[in-house]
C-alpha cells in the first residue's frame, strides 16, 4: 500500500484509482506562504526585516471505501517527500471531507476522460471546478430544472452524440458513493435528466453473435447533410480518413498496444482496424467526421470487445477492464 500511496503523492495530482478492489484516492496538498512584518505603533513605519513563513499542509492518500469508512490513510505533513504516516481505520481525516475531494478528483477525471475519449474539452467546466470546487458546480448546476432536451448543455448533448452518459455529471451524483452529498431534489433532477434522453444513446449489451465491427451493412443508408448518403462504418473503410487517423496516432492498438508487423513480422506490416469512436445515431445531420479525432486504431480483437454494446465501450472503459480481467488472472 505505501508503495502505491507513494507513487501518486510523487506525481502531486489528485487520482482515483482502483487496486484490487479497493478504492484509492489521493489528495495533494497546497502549500501556502506568507510574510508578516513588524510595524511601530505610533508611526507605522515596519520595523526590520519581513518574516516569511510557510503554512502547514497535509497530502494524504486513502484506501478502502466501504460504506462511509476508510480503511487505511498515508499522510505527508507539507507535502514533504519523507516516509508518509500511516493510519489505521478512524483517524483525524474527516470521510465527509474525503468524500467530497473525491468527488472533485472524479469530476476532473471526467472532464480529462471526455476530452480524450470524445474530444470534448468543456472549459467553462474545468474553471468552475477549478475555481469552486466539483461539489459546489454540481449544486449548481442541478439547480436549474431542465424542462426538454432542447435546453441540453453543450456537454450534456456532446456525451449523447457520443454515446458516453457515464461520463455525465448526472451519472456521477447518481452513483452510491456520491448520493449523501447531495439533497433529494438534486438526485431527482440528475435523474430526470437521464430520464430524457433518446433510446439511441443508452447503452444497452449486444449478442456475441450480432458483434461484427468490420462489417459494411449495405441495406442501412443514413442521411449526412443534405447531399451525401452514407452506409455503417463507412468512415472507418475511407482511405482518405484512415490515412489521416494512422498518420496521426499509428499503428498500435489503442487499447492492448499491440502492432502487428513486431509480432508478425512483414505480413502485419500497417495491419490494424479503424474505429469510430461516435456512434451512427448519435450524429447530427451536419456531421464531419475528424479523422485525428473521432478514428482511433485498434487491434481486430478489442475493435470486437469495444462493440460488445450500444453504444460502444470507450478506449479508457476496455483498457479498464483488461487491466481488472489480467489483475484477476494474476491471482488465479
Amino acid at each position: 500500500m505505501e508503495h502505491v500511496a507513494t507513487e501518486l503523492h510523487a506525481k502531486r495530482k489528485p487520482d482515483l484509482i482502483e487496486v484490487f478492489g479497493w478504492k484509492v484516492f489521493y489528495n495533494p496538498s497546497k502549500e501556502h506562504h506568507y510574510s508578516t512584518t513588524r510595524c511601530d505603533p505610533f508611526t507605522g513605519k515596519t520595523i526590520g526585516e519581513p518574516g516569511k513563513y510557510r503554512a502547514r499542509s497535509i497530502s494524504y492518500c486513502v484506501f478502502g471505501y466501504e460504506s462511509a469508512d476508510w480503511k487505511v490513510s498515508y499522510s505527508w505533513n507539507n507535502g514533504d517527500d519523507q516516509p508518509p504516516t500511516r493510519q489505521q481505520e478512524k483517524g483525524d481525516i474527516v470521510v465527509s471531507d474525503i468524500r467530497a475531494k473525491e468527488f472533485d478528483a472524479a469530476m476532473l477525471i471526467g472532464y480529462e476522460t471526455a476530452g480524450r475519449e470524445i474530444g470534448y474539452w468543456g472549459n467553462y467546466f474545468l474553471r468552475s471546478v477549478r475555481q469552486n470546487g466539483g461539489l459546489a458546480t454540481a449544486q449548481r448546476m442541478l439547480r436549474k430544472k431542465m424542462k426538454s432536451v432542447s435546453e441540453q448543455t453543450k456537454g450534456f448533448r456532446a456525451l449523447i452524440e457520443a454515446g458516453r452518459l457515464d461520463l455525465s455529471l448526472e451519472n456521477l451524483v447518481l452513483q452510491a458513493r456520491f448520493r449523501s452529498l447531495f439533497t433529494k431534489e438534486e438526485l431527482s433532477e440528475a435523474k430526470r435528466r437521464l430520464d430524457m434522453i433518446p433510446n439511441y444513446a443508452r447503452r444497452m449489451p449486444v449478442a456475441p453473435d450480432k458483434n461484427h465491427p468490420d462489417d459494411l451493412q449495405d441495406e442501412k443508408e443514413y442521411v449526412e447533410g443534405a447531399k451525401k448518403r452514407i452506409t455503417v462504418n463507412a468512415y472507418e473503410r475511407d482511405p482518405k480518413a484512415r490515412k489521416a487517423c494512422l498518420k496521426r496516432h499509428g499503428y498500435r492498438c489503442a487499447v492492448c498496444n499491440i502492432n502487428f508487423q513486431e509480432v508478425y513480422g512483414d505480413i502485419g506490416k500497417r495491419f490494424i482496424h479503424v474505429h469510430h469512436k461516435k456512434p451512427l445515431a448519435g450524429r447530427r445531420k451536419d456531421y464531419i467526421v475528424s479523422p485525428t479525432i473521432d478514428l482511433i486504431p485498434v487491434c481486430p480483437n478489442c475493435h470486437a470487445m469495444l462493440h460488445t454494446s450500444s453504444p460502444p465501450l470507450g478506449i479508457a472503459e476496455l483498457k479498464e477492464k483488461m487491466r481488472r480481467g489480467n489483475e484477476l488472472k494474476k491471482k488465479g
